[in-house]
This record gives C-alpha cells, structure tokens and sequence, in this order.
C-alpha cells in the first residue's frame, strides 16, 4: 500500500482490504472500523469465527461501530 504526503491507501476500503490478510470479506470490513490489529488481537483470543468475535469479543475499542456495521449482524437483523 501507498502511504506518502500525496496518498495514504489505508484510507481506501478496496485498497486496504487487499492489504490486509484476513480470510473473508466480512472479516476484512470489520477490520476496516476495527482496525487490523484489533482485528488480530480478537482473532486470537476468540478464533477466526466472525459471528463468535461480534457476539462475545470484549476489546477495550471493540464497539458500537465495529459490531454493527459487519455483514454478520446485518444478516442477523434481516433475518429477524
């Protein structure tokens, strides 16, 4: 990825989505509002399961945002 004073692809959902080495898309939108080492922090401690992290993580930043706006709580909330 591009980081310099012109440019900083880390502010680009597709760009750092590439960049980021998760194994699914949804996984990789939470890290987006998560950020990656969150992300990393609560695959570690909970697994590689997304619904498992969204249900029962307890990260100090893990929050509104990042528990919301994943694809797993939108299927969640349609199915309701």
């Amino acid at each position: 990825m591009n980081v310099n004073s012109e440019v900083d692809e880390r502010l680009d959902p597709v760009a750092s989505t590439y960049a980021t080495p998760m194994a699914s898309w949804p996984t990789a939108l939470t890290s987006y509002n998560h950020g990656i080492n969150g992300m990393a922090r609560a695959q570690n401690q909970m697994d590689t399961d997304l619904v498992r992290i969204v249900e029962h993580y307890n990260g100090p930043a893990f929050g509104f945002a990042s528990r919301t706006t994943t694809p797993t709580r939108w299927r969640s909330s349609a199915a309701a």
